[in-house]
């Protein structure tokens, strides 16, 4: 198993990041053959394992916490929202770390058989992590708008 530097999780004999001409600068580091960390392929292909901390929040430009839903209900106050998502950020924080130290232990024998290996979970969970701390961020945000 390959060695890591410090602040580097190696666990899927990941080899060095190749970067390609045409990929943002800010984007680098996180680029894997092309892919980002929260494609199925980056983990497929041997990228490296980003730590919680390295995963970057989701941006919302459009979304509204205050308003009704598509469907027409009411979303629960901001409070609610805020306290639901660090909620759902802490289970898929403790399921990301869960992957990376059992691999594909942590899965079932079902999802193994089909295909579904901790390589490929960890980019589900990576986007979920993402999402959930853009969503705490935008939340956060709404809330101190109306902060008196």
């Amino acid at each position: 198993m390959p060695r890591s530097s410090p602040g580097q999780l190696s666990i899927f004999s990941a080899s060095p990041s190749k970067l390609t001409d045409n990929q943002a600068p800010e984007a680098d580091d996180q680029m894997h053959e092309g892919y980002s960390p929260g494609h199925p392929s980056y983990y497929k292909l041997g990228g490296r394992v980003l730590s919680v901390d390295e995963i970057k929040p989701a941006k919302f430009k459009d979304f509204d916490p205050i308003h009704r839903t598509r469907s027409g209900k009411p979303r629960p106050t901001l409070e609610v929202q805020l306290e639901t998502a660090k909620q759902e950020l802490q289970r898929d924080i403790d399921r990301y770390k869960q992957l990376i130290e059992d691999r594909d232990k942590a899965c079932s024998n079902h999802d193994l058989r089909m295909g579904y290996g901790a390589k490929f979970y960890l980019f589900l969970k990576h986007n979920h992590i993402s999402y959930n701390k853009g969503l705490i961020c935008k939340l956060e945000e709404t809330i101190n708008q109306f902060d008196f």
